[in-house]
């Protein structure tokens, strides 16, 4: 048994005894709670003991971000949390199948199974395929305890997708009908110098399978859904989801046409308390500017991102960009509230050190930078006002507009 992986041996314990043994806190010195885990299970190998403390460790981090489902003894890899998609991104894909009239799915590129586990949450059956022999004992291990949970059909199957026939006698296996789900990898094994993103995540034809791949999907079977990076461009006929969790847009999910009821094009953010959802038309054109106004929005990531600007503003008339080329809006009133905008209250416009001099003539001694539209750097801003940085109050640059501009954040009620 010391020949085996301590990781695929933790996977091959009952759930019980998995959860026992990695419900203990994780440890700064990860050497030490090895020795003090093997001291008070002596039963445990060197490599097991090993693996439970890197366990520890991992689900402690991912569960202070979200990152892995609530209940269980959920393992995973670095390189799987890293990939593995949100739960309720996971969720949400499942439920967009599942209203589409899909019955069963399957993962073409399982990971660790988050998204497997959100399909069998949504009463569809699963087949799991995964590559690398490690992780498919790992999403085994998962979704074996996701089944006990939902009651919903899974197999986990240790195979290349990328193979004839493999794809093909998964679907055929499964009540019809079926969807397709993959989620290539992107990443590159070494960022460049610059800190930009590896070649690989712009490149889809480096992607692992590449796009070719990918798009042959959609002419092979009738529902396909597709993980794909937020910065995405996808072509007509896939439908296309831009999903943000909080403040971050988190990848742009394809649908062939029949695996979604949603429009071509749309926005999603998803949270906690609300959930916002935007159909829109990429070829709409921008309302006319309006200059500045009593009131500033700022457009959520998920919208800048992907054009819904336009659609936003044709919802709410009084919205319209301050300039030609900015992002940022403005209105006589801080209405609609949206999760997708946020809004201040205009206090002035000026030169930064006019706005500085305000500042100070308000008692207003800690100020936020809205730098994305400024060819300044936040370090020479933050220099030049000579105030540390701060929530409610702002100081904001507009492409095209001569000014910056002194705001108060507006509190959601």
């Amino acid at each position: 048994m010391d020949e085996i992986p301590g990781l695929v041996q933790l996977t091959r314990l009952p759930n019980s005894a998995r959860a026992d043994l990695l419900a203990g806190s994780p440890d700064v010195d990860p050497l030490l709670a090895v020795t003090t885990l093997r001291r008070e299970r002596p039963d445990l190998s060197p490599e097991l003991a090993s693996a439970v403390v890197a366990q520890r460790g991992y689900q402690a981090k991912a569960r202070a971000t979200g990152a892995l489902p609530e209940g269980g003894p959920w393992l995973t890899t670095e390189v799987g949390l890293e990939q593995a998609s949100r739960p309720e991104v996971a969720a949400h894909r499942a439920a967009t199948l599942a209203a589409a009239g899909v019955r069963s799915v399957v993962d073409a590129s399982a990971g660790i199974g988050i998204d497997a586990r959100g399909f069998l949450e949504a009463g569809l059956a699963v087949v799991a395929i995964e590559r690398d022999p490690v992780t498919f004992e790992v999403c085994r291990a998962n979704l074996g305890h996701a089944v006990e949970l939902f009651g919903t059909e899974a197999r986990v199957e240790n195979a290349d997708s990328t193979q004839v026939g493999v794809i093909t006698a998964a679907v055929d296996s499964l009540p019809s009908p079926v969807a397709v789900f993959i989620d290539p990898a992107r990443r590159g094994t070494h960022r460049p110098v610059d800190g930009s993103r590896s070649r690989s995540e712009r490149d889809r034809q480096l992607w692992s399978p590449p796009w070719s791949f990918v798009d042959e999907l959609r002419r092979q079977f009738e529902w396909v859904a597709v993980k794909a990076p937020p910065g995405f461009a996808p072509d007509a006929p896939w439908k296309a989801e831009w999903v943000a969790v909080g403040n971050s847009v988190v990848e742009c999910a394809l649908y062939s046409p029949h695996a979604s009821r949603r429009e071509a094009r749309g926005a999603i953010i998803l949270g906690d308390d609300v959930e916002w959802h935007l159909n829109f038309d990429i070829d709409a054109q921008r309302p006319v500017p309006s200059g500045l106004r009593d009131f500033l929005a700022e457009v959520h990531p998920v919208a800048r991102r992907t054009g819904a600007i336009a659609e936003i503003c044709l919802n709410a008339p009084d919205l319209a960009p301050v300039t030609e080329s900015s992002m940022w809006l403005t209105a006589d009133s801080p209405a609609p509230t949206s999760p997708a905008l946020r809004w201040f209250e205009v206090l002035g416009s000026g030169s930064l050190d006019q706005l500085t001099a305000m500042c100070r003539d308000q008692g207003i001694d800690r100020v936020a930078l809205k730098t994305l539209e400024s060819k300044r750097s936040q370090r020479e801003m933050r220099a030049r006002i000579g105030l540390p940085d701060g929530d409610e109050f702002a100081i904001v640059a507009i492409d095209g507009f001569i000014d910056h501009i002194l705001v108060r954040r507006m509190r959601q009620r």
